[in-house]
């Protein structure tokens, strides 16, 4: 055990020097009185901070690329987008790496946004609309389903997200009904798959839907 002769006291654990006066101390150290846990390298704040310094950086390069070199619009407005989303994405991870259906529903809109956004604003042939989207719906639905019951989770645990993918994906009927999209069936199965998922929730569990219900506007 150390000891500090000036003090007169003893010192648990291993110290350099003493805790009272900052002199020096005798002894050997013992073991300390409480586990010192072992600190990460690189925590989730400082690795944030990290991606969001490399972000603006990559942003502000090919910014000065661009008008440099206008030709470079396409590809660098591109690449400025692409960092927008992936920073995003790991803010998503980050924040909601304990609860996997919302952390795959979040990255998966966040991926609908993406694309749609660069099919809109750098290609304008709606492939996102005709093909894309549709489809990452009806992937999200089952996904979804699959992580419930992989984790063991109750249906009126996940049904809520279920309404929302109902809903959201129902909006792709705008766009079918507008004209906007020229090549709907993609986009009418898809909507069609999810109000069927809708009705045999309402029909068949009904009552977690309603105790979801229930619970989230509580919140």
């Amino acid at each position: 055990m150390q000891k500090c002769n000036k003090c007169r006291i003893t010192i648990r654990g291993e110290k350099r020097s003493c805790p009272l006066c900052g002199g020096r101390i005798e002894g050997e150290a013992e073991n300390p009185a409480f586990p010192v846990l072992e600190r990460k390298a690189v925590t989730t704040s400082v690795f944030i901070k990290m991606c969001l310094f490399i972000a603006v950086v990559s942003e502000i390069t090919l910014g000065a690329i661009t008008v440099l070199n206008m030709d470079l619009f396409f590809a660098t407005g591109i690449a400025a987008v692409s960092i927008l989303f992936v920073l995003a994405d790991i803010f998503i991870s980050a924040y909601y790496r304990g609860n996997v259906i919302k952390l795959v529903t979040l990255q998966t809109y966040l991926i609908m946004f993406a694309v749609y956004d660069i099919d809109r604003h750098f290609s304008g042939r709606r492939w996102s609309l005709q093909y894309v989207i549709p489809f990452l719906f009806i992937i999200l639905m089952l996904v979804t389903v699959i992580i419930g019951k992989s984790e063991g989770l109750l249906v009126r645990d996940y049904v809520i997200y279920i309404i929302v993918d109902v809903v959201l994906g129902s909006l792709q009927m705008i766009h079918v009904i507008n004209g906007v999209n020229d090549f709907p069936i993609p986009a009418v199965i898809s909507a069609g798959f999810l109000l069927i998922m809708a009705a045999y929730i309402t029909i068949f569990k009904f009552n977690d839907l309603k105790n979801a219900s229930m619970k989230y506007l509580n919140m």
